[in-house]
Formats: C-alpha cells, structure tokens, sequence
C-alpha cells in the first residue's frame, strides 16, 4: 500500500492541524492509501522518513527535513491550501472597511490565511496579521482564527473560527497524478470534495472538471471503439491500449511497457518511424490499415496515437453505407465499367469524363435523347472522391417550377398552402457532400435559373419560407440535349449561369456516330439471343439512324428476346427513316415555316411537329438544318417566339418544290 506523510512542526501545537489535513485526504482517498503524520520536534537526527509522498503543508519546515527523506526524488508536495464554503458566510456579514485580527499559530501562518482570505474575495475588511510580540489587540473587536481559538489575545469582543484550512483542488491534482491515481471512485470522491470548497482557483477546477469530462468522453468512445487504438509517449512506451487493440493485437500491455517488447517488429519499426502515416500489414491472418497520428504540446512531439482498423471492418462499414444510401435512394447504381462500347470515340469521351470525375468542378454533359446521360453522371459520381456520398437526379422537366423549387430547396413550417407539417429538407441539402445531377436543365424557367445561379456560385441555399442561409457541399452535375447556346442567344437561358454549368462539356455521341457500338451493345443485351439474329437483321440495325439511341437500341432487344425476331414494326420505320433524307427534312420543315408564316413558329413547335409525325429528329438536328436554310438564305431567324420566317427565296424554293 502506499504512504503518504504529512510533516508538521511541533505536535502540541499542530496535532489539530495535522488531524484535519489527515481527514482531507481520508474523505478523498478512503483507506486505500497509508496515511501518517510526522512532527520536526519528535523525528530523531538520524531517522530516515521513507514514503511515496510527503506532503508540507509549512513551507518553512522543507529545509529542515531534506537530509532526512529517502530517494527524494517526486517526494516532496508543498501542499496549498483553501476554506470551506460554509466557514466564510460569517464573514460577509461584517460591516465594510472593519479592521479584523486574524490569529493562527505564527504570524507567518497569519500571514498565509490574510492572502487566502483576500484571494477568497475578502476584500471589503482591513485584515491584520496577529504577531504576539508587535501587534497592539486593543484596538481590534473582532478577530478571525482557522481554529485556533485558544491564542486569540483576551479582550477581543467576538471571534470567528472558519476552522482549520483544508487541502485544495491543486494539491489533489497533483496527488492524483504523482500517485497516478485513475480508480473512478476516488475521481467521484474528489469532485464531492471540491464542491464543499469555497471557489479560489475557479480556472483550476473548471480546467480539471472539463479535463474529466473529456477523459470520461474519451475513455466511452475508445473503448466501445469498433477500431483498436493504442497510444505511445514519445519513447513508444504504452499509455492506453483499448479492448480492441488488446483482442487484435493478442496481448494486454500495460503502461510503461515498451512496443518492442510485445508487437511484431515490422509494425514496431513502422510506429516508431517519424515519417509513418498509414499503412496495411498482416496480423494473425487479417489484413489491418495502421494509421499514426502524431500527439503535440508545446510545439513538441509527446507521443502518437495509433488506430488499427480491420480490412473487414472498413468492407462492413461501406456495404453499411450503401445499404442505407439504397434505401433512402440516394444513390449512384452505375459506373464506367457499365459502360458498353467498343468504339475509340466512345473510349476518349470516358477518358476525358474520368479525368474531371477526379475534380469538384461542375459539369455539363450534352447528348442527344438516350444517349446516356444519367449513366455518364452516376459513373462520375462514383469515380469521384464523393462516391459514398449521396447521389441525387433530378428530371428538370418533370415537375413545375413551384414545385421543382420546394423539392430542391425545401421549405419551413407553413410557408404554403399543403405544406409538409413542420417543413422538408431539400435535395440540395440532402445531397450535401455529395453530387446533384440535373437533367434537362435546358428547360427550367429564368426564375429558376437565377436561384440555381446562387447554389453554384455561393454553395448555399434558402429554403422557401426562410431568411436562413445553408451552406452546401455539392457538386453540380447538368445534362441537356437543347442547344444552350442558341438558348441563350433567344434569351431563354442565363448567359452567367451557362458560363458556370460550361466549365468542362462532354459531348456524349450519338449512337449513329458510333456504328460500331450497335451490334456490340445489341449482343450484350439479347446474349445467347444474338445467334438468332439473320444476316439481313443485322445490317438493318447497323444502318438504322436511331435517333432514340441506346435506349431505342434496348427496347428492339427486349422484343427480340420475347419474339426471337427483329419487330415488324420496327423493321418498317428501319425502312422509312432511312428514305427519309436530309433535304427531305428540309422541305418539311420549310413547309412547317410556310404554314406558320403569319405566327410564327420556333424550335421547339418543330420539334414536336416532326414528333407527331412519327420523326425521330433531335432539337440539335434541327437547329443544324435551321443553319444551314439561314445560310441558303430560304429562311430568317429571330430571337423569341416568332421564331424563324420564309424568305422570298424560301418561298420560290417552296413553290418549286410542292
């Protein structure tokens, strides 16, 4: 069992003293310490006091003892001391400005109990240190003792005993850390203890009360830590080893035990080497990432903190995330690896999508209907350093604009009529830390626009409803198969948001552009199927258009698996679309011009004219052949909804031709 002595001057006079100081710590430290206490008067010349701590509540006593205490080294305490709560009310009750005696043993001790009371907040008395030999007690009415009433000069009208000053929150810290006390009762005994203390060093006791509160915390997470952690000091000697490390390691290593002496050498040499971050080694057949960090105070390395995390654990933890990503729907199903092609266009536009996936930088990827759009934004996703983040798409064009506003942004409590009670979260801040994909974003309103404008300028969103502000963590992914260009010119898009969108374009090709492609994705969605497939068959879907591209590509397969042949249906557009020229396409929409001359007609009211007559002809395709008429001169162009007017050629060459 460990001692602890207290040393006093004289036992006559400090046995009340010495008594008192010995119940400190018996309140504190119960009997799981040898407490005694030695007085100069009794101790022999050659006595030799042995203990693991002496504690000198008299500073004057130290020079006289030094010779006399054994292997002297972190013995010796100069104990500091302070009042009980209770034993200083009295006190406050004195008139301002009194002149008060205080009486103790010495006039140094007097002295001492003058400054504690003053760093006690005793301010508004004129305390007087009591010297027998020089002090005149007849001017004085009142006098305060810590317990000793009896040397209180006669004549003094009333005396106050605060009793015996006790230990404070200092001498405890310091006993607790020399006697490297951690039992979580004694902990509990002291803060009892400091609570009875009137507040002296209130930065002491908040420094230690947050200190412990910190342990406990620590102390909570690491041991329940799925992770083994183990921390070093400097020297790579032990100072905590959690149960995980304990199991995974199959070792139980105390502190102040050396590394070296229980862990494999390979992994000793790599925590004890400066330069090691992180690593993976093998320990007892299960592949563990290492991971040191180092521990600073000061300026100066102190030791490091060392986590071992399972290869299995890191496996669990992702099929963790994605199961609840896949849940929630909040996530990338693809990557390029589902990409099919075999064609060197397709191989560069995966290439250049790879290398901007490695970057946070916004997005516009361009390509007709079908072309793979959505993939190509999953694929990104996943490629990028955000892929075990959320992932959410969302179709511009399938909700309206008030509606497409609240679920990207959200709303609070109330902010309309068949609101969510208690408000909704929007996408954007859903998808924070992740990626955003917008689609069609072509075709959102100007309103719109300027919203999206600030998320991608300021990364922060306002829900409706709401002055406040929410930063956001997201990448922006957009797609379109509209000409945003011409869009903008017509003013129907932003010029500074496309020029924030446009920071990296990937033009995604059309299937037509990579013949090559048909066949090989064909096989790969009909499998054994494709040895069904006729000669005749097979250059029919090599020189079909398909406009709707691989998704047109893929509904032909789904029939050809059931039915085991090419579609009449489809066999017969295959057929027409292919008599179908472009100068044919010309004279169609000249006649669509002509028809509207007196209203108007735009872009778009042709595309879904060509659409309602069964014309699979993409808006980028469109505004090609508009170019190519503006420049035989057959038709002017205006910016809105008048859209595009025959001139007199393109009414002579309209003639002409019906």
């Amino acid at each position: 069992m460990k001692k602890i002595v207290i040393i006093e001057r004289w036992k006559h006079i400090d046995l009340p003293v010495a008594e008192s100081l010995k119940q400190n710590l018996y309140d504190v430290l119960g009997n799981q310490f040898l407490i005694e206490d030695k007085y100069l008067d009794e101790i022999k010349d050659e006595e030799k006091i042995d203990a693991d701590i002496i504690l000198v509540p008299v500073y004057s006593v130290l020079p006289q003892i030094l010779d006399k205490i054994q292997y002297i080294e972190k013995k010796i305490l100069l104990a500091t001391r302070t009042f009980y709560k209770l034993s200083l009310e009295r006190l406050s009750k004195i008139p301002a400005k009194t002149d008060v005696l205080v009486v103790n043993a010495s006039f140094e001790t007097a002295n001492d109990v003058v400054t504690l009371l003053y760093e006690h907040g005793i301010y508004h008395l004129n305390l007087i240190a009591y010297d027998p030999e020089k002090t005149d007690s007849s001017f004085f009415e009142i006098a305060i003792t810590p317990g000793e009433v009896d040397l209180v000069p006669s004549g003094i009208q009333e005396i106050i005993d605060i009793g015996y000053r006790c230990l404070d929150t200092q001498t405890f810290l310091s006993l607790f850390t020399r006697l490297r006390i951690e039992d979580q009762n004694l902990i509990n005994n002291l803060l009892t203890y400091i609570q009875k203390l009137s507040p002296q060093n209130i930065d002491v006791e908040e420094r230690f009360l947050n200190t412990l509160l910190l342990n406990q915390a620590f102390t909570e997470i690491v041991e329940t830590d799925l992770d083994g952690v183990l921390i070093v000091d400097s020297s790579c000697r032990v100072i905590y080893m959690n149960p995980k490390a304990s199991i995974l390691l199959k070792v139980d290593m105390k502190k102040g035990i050396s590394l070296q002496k229980w862990i494999d050498q390979e992994i000793c040499s790599a925590i004890e080497d400066e330069d090691f971050q992180q690593g993976m080694f093998q320990i007892n057949d299960e592949y563990v990432i290492i991971t040191k960090t180092r521990l600073i105070a000061y300026e100066k390395v102190t030791g490091y903190y060392v986590n071992f995390r399972t290869a299995s654990s890191i496996h669990n933890d992702i099929s963790e995330l994605s199961r609840k990503l896949k849940e929630s729907g909040l996530y990338a199903r693809y990557s390029f690896k589902d990409i099919w092609y075999q064609s060197k266009l397709m191989n560069d536009c995966i290439e250049i999508a790879q290398k901007i996936a490695l970057t946070d930088f916004t997005v516009l990827l361009k390509g007709e209907t079908g072309t793979g759009k959505e993939l190509f934004a999953q694929s990104i996703h996943n490629f990028s350093k955000r892929r075990h983040e959320p992932f959410i798409a969302i179709n511009c064009t399938t909700l309206p604009e008030n509606l497409l506003e609240s679920e990207l942004f959200g709303y609070e409590h109330g902010s309309f009529t068949g609101s969510k009670s208690g408000g909704k979260i929007g996408l954007f801040e859903k998808a924070n830390k992740g990626t955003v994909f917008l689609d069609e974003i072509g075709d959102i309103s100007i309103s719109m626009q300027l919203k999206l404008l600030r998320v991608l300028q300021e990364r922060q969103i306002v829900r409706i409803g709401s002055n406040n502000v929410v930063d956001v963590d997201i990448r922006i992914i957009a797609a379109t198969n509209c000409d945003l260009e011409l869009a903008v010119r017509e003013n129907r898009f932003r010029k500074d948001l496309y020029y924030r969108i446009n920071v990296f374009t990937i033009n995604l090709p059309s299937l037509r552009e990579r013949p090559e492609d048909i066949l090989y994705i064909f096989k790969k969605l009909v499998k054994d199927d494709f040895k069904l497939l006729t000669s005749k068959e097979r250059s029919l879907l090599e020189k079909h258009s398909w406009f709707g591209n691989v998704r047109e590509l893929k509904n032909v397969a789904d029939y050809f698996i059931l039915m085991e042949t090419l579609p009449q249906l489809t066999c017969n557009n295959l057929q027409k679309e292919k008599q179908i020229s472009e100068e044919d396409i010309e004279k169609i929409i000249i006649k669509l011009i002509y028809e509207n001359q007196v209203s108007g007609i735009g872009r778009n009211k042709i595309f879904q004219s060509l659409k309602n007559q069964g014309l699979k002809v993409s808006e980028g395709r469109i505004e090609s052949l508009l170019k190519i008429l503006e420049q035989k001169r057959y038709i002017t162009r205006s910016i809105g909804r008048k859209g595009s007017a025959l001139t007199d050629i393109g009414i002579e060459f309209f003639n002409l031709k019906n």
